[in-house]
């Protein structure tokens, strides 16, 4: 009442394709801290250094604004707004005076 033993089966013969195959990975796409990466990498000011640059002045007036509404360093927060105000003018009008003589 034995079973027969099957066969050894043999794996199919694989045949050497002469065209190299294509590779089925895909680059993910750039993130945005790559753009910014890239962007300090490369002279210039690019689009993706701009818009953090204006960002992240705008948080730190955000903050500057709410230290002194709270009370605290009333006159040294009034001078780091007045510094952060000045950059930030100073950076756009000076990427838009490259961008006026750029065209």
């Amino acid at each position: 009442m034995s079973a027969a033993p099957h066969p050894p089966t043999e794996p199919a013969a694989v045949l050497p394709d002469a065209r190299p195959q294509a590779s089925t990975r895909t680059e993910p796409a750039p993130t945005f801290f790559d753009t910014i990466w890239e962007s300090i990498a490369t002279p210039g000011a690019g689009p993706g250094l701009t818009y953090t640059l204006n960002a992240s002045l705008c948080l730190l007036l955000l903050c500057l604004a709410y230290f002194s509404w709270r009370g605290l360093g009333d006159v040294h927060m009034a001078v780091l707004a007045a510094l952060c105000v000045g950059l930030l003018v100073s950076f756009n009008a000076f990427t838009a005076a490259v961008k006026r003589k750029g065209d």
